[in-house]
């Protein structure tokens, strides 16, 4: 039995591979795609023996108390059920009110876990159960007691949905059981090594709310813009500028957060609204920058810059495989040929640094850019190949001389989403003679449709991704096993018997290079079917102003885990 404990540094576990892949542009960090634990030489922040942990900013002892941060916040969110969403209109924006059971040290992304509202856990001695105690004497917003209980319920909401509702998480829980008042049992459906399950669990979507709420509402928290949390801080008002929130006089770690107030902001991510509002000081903080504005950030004195790499498969353009013609892989695989893959990449690269066309699986499933860029379809010296191809493919489906009918193309309303489209849309009507309507939405509400399905084409038909490839490749082109359903992820509603039963045993698989052959194949599945097409690599570049104080100088391979806000104070 392995146990945590606050001054052992490092994760407990068995290691078994750490697999560094790289497929990110030219200067961004490199995300991580976790085979076993994380690097043995990361160190775990200490506490006395016996004595539970509590975060604290870097240079604590230097740190001021008080002030207002204001943060550049891409928003409003349309909704507020965090568990049924994919947008950081909503992670971005409410986590700060909530706790997770544990989390990502946001001080530094390449250390391990670190507890939260679990102070410690057990793993068996076959990885398949996990015993976690949690903190006493922690409250909810509304004065109610923090129990095992409220952690079931949580699970239980993003692993079971109820009926109506959705989920797009997908977490290899059997059970979650409430033991006693303070202790959480969880049971895996299947095997994972300590790290990525332990990682999983510290996603920033899987926020701890209360078992009275989830009950109230039936687990519903679509309207429901205030449900109790644990967080450091607490609602204050909410309108279609801005959302506010205070800080929590009774937060369970005694030492943060340091700030008394957080002023979110919606500016939407790579306008030039947002870029002026940071430089010129009206914000401490952004989020999601244009690469010029990213370089001013850089270039100028009392400032600084990150970028963070996204964990997510991300398809910008993704067919909806259950409605005809695209029901038809010969369409998709057309209409994927009909575009000039290297040339959406610099398209989107106009808006997004951190853009590079990539494989449907990264590295080493897939192939990265170096390797992509040098064959068909993807090489210049291939384009009239490419697009010979494609139209036999539509004469072979029956359409040779076009489709007469108009498609939906859902978009949302970011600037390289609709650029990017109206590429597509110009292509396809130039070259195969198939007409698109475009239709630009919020990004909350282009969840809702991808969701829903209500679309014949989308952009984007990105997935969520995490710590657990598996779960991310299974929420994005498979069934839910906890449910026996389509994913909710699935936006392209993708099926494949063969995909899947590779896929079951990709996620199981522990032996290094029979994990890459699996991965290829699942890779080499997808290339063939084309559920969706535009398949480009992306992160976030952030920039803030030198006097807030905390904030990591290395990014890692996911950013939804970070915006809690306790770890941060303003020098000013």
């Amino acid at each position: 039995m392995h146990r945590w404990l606050s001054g052992i540094a490092g994760l407990v576990g068995v290691v078994v591979f750490l697999l560094t892949i790289a497929y990110g542009p030219a200067g961004s960090p490199t995300p991580t795609a976790l085979v076993g634990m994380s690097p043995a030489a990361a160190q775990t922040p200490t506490a006395a023996p016996g004595e539970p942990f509590y975060l604290k900013a870097i240079d604590h002892d230097k740190a001021k108390r008080g002030g207002t941060l204001r943060l550049a916040a891409h928003g409003p969110p349309s909704m507020f059920d965090i568990y049924a969403s994919g947008t950081i209109a909503n992670v971005g924006a409410q986590a700060p009110m909530y706790d997770l059971l544990v989390r990502m040290d946001p001080r530094d992304p390449k250390l391990p876990i670190i507890p939260s509202l679990a102070t410690s856990w057990t793993i068996s001695a076959d990885g398949m159960t996990y015993t976690f105690q949690l903190r006493k004497g922690v409250k909810f917003h509304d004065g109610t007691d923090f129990t095992a209980d409220d952690v079931k319920a949580t699970f239980d909401r993003i692993v079971f949905p109820p009926p109506g509702l959705i989920s797009l998480r997908i977490l290899p829980i059997k059970e979650t059981g409430a033991r006693d008042r303070y202790t959480v049992v969880m049971k895996l459906s299947e095997p994972r090594d300590s790290y990525t399950f332990l990682a999983s669990l510290a996603g920033g979507w899987n926020v701890i709310t209360s078992k009275k709420a989830l009950d109230k509402y039936k687990g519903d928290l679509r309207q429901v813009d205030n449900f109790p949390g644990t967080g450091p801080f607490m609602y204050k008002t909410r309108t279609t500028e801005s959302w506010e929130m205070v800080r929590n006089p009774n937060y369970w770690n005694p030492h943060v957060p340091y700030v008394d107030r957080i002023i979110q902001v919606w500016l939407k991510a790579w306008t030039p609204e947002l870029a002026a509002a940071l430089l010129g000081n009206q914000v401490d903080w952004a989020m999601w920058l244009d690469p010029s504005a990213y370089q001013k950030v850089k270039a100028t004195a009392n400032m600084s810059g990150l970028i963070w790499q996204a964990p997510n498969l991300a398809a910008w353009i993704g067919f909806n495989n259950e409605r005809e013609p695209f029901n038809n892989v010969r369409v998709r695989r057309a209409l994927h040929l009909a575009l000039d893959q290297d040339a959406i990449g610099k398209i989107v690269q106009q808006f997004d640094p951190t853009v590079q066309l990539t494989d449907h699986l990264p590295p080493p499933y897939g192939k990265g850019y170096e390797d992509l860029i040098k064959e068909h379809p993807y090489a210049a010296a291939t384009r009239e190949k490419a697009i010979a191809e494609a139209k036999r493919l539509m004469a072979d489906a029956g359409y040779a001389n076009g489709i007469s009918k108009t498609f939906n193309f859902v978009v949302r309303e970011s600037p390289q989403n609709r650029q990017l489209a109206a590429y597509a849309q110009a292509e396809w009507e130039r070259l195969l003679g198939v007409k698109t309507q475009l239709e630009v939405v919020q990004v909350s509400t282009m969840v809702d449709r991808q969701v829903a399905g209500t679309f014949d084409i989308i952009s984007h038909a990105a997935c969520l991704g995490g710590a657990d490839l598996s779960a991310t490749i299974r929420s994005c082109y498979s069934i839910n096993k906890a449910t026996g359903k389509k994913a909710d992820s699935n936006f392209t509603n993708f099926r494949n018997s063969e995909f899947d039963k590779v896929l079951d045993r990709f996620s199981v698989e522990v032996d290094l290079q029979r994990k890459i052959q699996l991965g290829r194949q699942l890779n080499q599945i997808l290339n063939a079917e084309v559920p969706a097409t535009a398949l480009l690599s992306s992160g976030r570049a952030y920039g803030w102003h030198n006097y807030v104080k905390g904030l990591p100088t290395v990014g890692g391979n996911s950013d939804y885990n970070t915006y809690q806000w306790d770890f941060v104070w303003l020098d000013k």
